[in-house]
């Protein structure tokens, strides 16, 4: 019968936890820094396209602010999860091949929606219209009466709702 020796370092277990909980700590770290930060950077750096009241471009800046603080988000704490998952001993390599594989396939599968979504990004940043405005969008004119990162919503002159992607 051959020999097993378990040997339990409590110095490894030790160091492992207290490497773990730096990286713990860091992220929570970044997160607060990041929802600090991210809000008065947007506000003081969004270009003034037009005049607006203050009210409107405070909801402009706190709806990019908001998308950006989520993205970053994101990825910081996934990169915890990936560090704290090599200190626990997982091999990473095929987990980080196995996401990248399906990133892509999800990159593919949603590409109308990701388009959607970076072109209401660029509709809010830019500001193309408002909420109140008289636009024409795919021909069909109305008053805009909603704007998401995903969609547009119009109301014709004659009740009818419209809803457009934002692509």
């Amino acid at each position: 019968m051959p020999d097993l020796e378990v040997t339990f370092g409590l110095s490894e277990l030790m160091n492992g936890v207290i490497q773990i909980g730096i990286v713990i700590i860091a992220a929570i770290i970044l997160t607060i820094i990041t929802r600090l930060l991210i809000p008065k950077i947007i506000q003081t750096r969004i270009p003034k396209i037009r005049e607006e009241s203050p009210d409107q471009l405070a909801v402009r800046s706190k709806t990019l602010s908001q998308i950006v603080v989520q993205v970053i988000l994101v990825v910081i704490w996934l990169f915890s999860a990936v560090m704290i998952l090599s200190q626990l001993g997982i091999d990473i390599g095929p987990l980080l091949a196995g996401l990248g594989v399906a990133a892509l396939a999800l990159g593919f599968a949603a590409q109308n929606i990701v388009r959607d979504y970076l072109h209401g990004f660029f509709i809010l940043m830019e500001d193309w219209y408002r909420i109140g405005e008289v636009a024409v969008i795919q021909g069909t004119g109305g008053v805009v009466e909603q704007i998401t990162l995903r969609r547009t919503v119009l109301r014709d002159a004659y009740g009818t709702l419209h809803i457009f992607p934002n692509s």
